[in-house]
């Protein structure tokens, strides 16, 4: 279990949050609080070592193909 805030407005940080995964060998949940429509969403068995996309209200991540 880990909490990460992220908040990123004009250029006040990286667009993305990168989150390790220590020694875990998946990602059993994935948990996003949306704090302006006060709305939650979960994603299960979220891949590993790679790159998503998440959209408020879209119940599908998406993978995104690295360089």
């Amino acid at each position: 279990y880990r909490h990460v805030r992220f908040v990123g407005s004009c250029g006040s940080g990286p667009t993305s949050p990168h989150i390790g995964r220590g020694g875990a060998d998946r990602v059993e949940r994935l948990e996003v609080y949306w704090p302006v429509s006060d709305s939650t969403q979960v994603f299960t068995e979220v891949p590993l070592d790679r790159a998503i996309e998440i959209t408020e209200g879209d119940p599908e991540l998406r993978l995104i193909e690295l360089p």
